[in-house]
């Protein structure tokens, strides 16, 4: 496998290495253009793979436990049905 690291990729190889793991390759209707915005630093050679998913991992868990200290519940992210979106929303209409 080849190294994904930007000194080692072109913006071209980092657009499409981002794509493919989005499965975007042949066109996106359903596609959420904030998760590609995510890695635009990545694209264009500013911040490592590696650095926006630990950054996005520790938002994330915030996020998660924020949610848990309001609702007082643990949220279990694996249940089936489990949407994020719809939990944040609620929480928005809540307050």
């Amino acid at each position: 496998m080849k190294s994904l690291l930007i000194k080692d990729t072109t913006q071209d190889e980092r657009r499409r290495i981002v794509e493919e793991s989005l499965g975007m390759l042949g066109g996106c209707d359903d596609c959420m253009s904030g998760l590609v915005d995510m890695y635009d630093d990545y694209i264009f050679g500013k911040r490592e793979l590696a650095d926006i998913t630990m950054s996005f991992r520790t938002e994330y868990t915030a996020a998660m436990k924020a949610i848990e200290a309001f609702t007082g519940e643990a949220i279990d992210t694996e249940a089936e049905g489990f949407d994020a979106e719809r939990i944040v929303t609620e929480e928005e209409d809540i307050s």
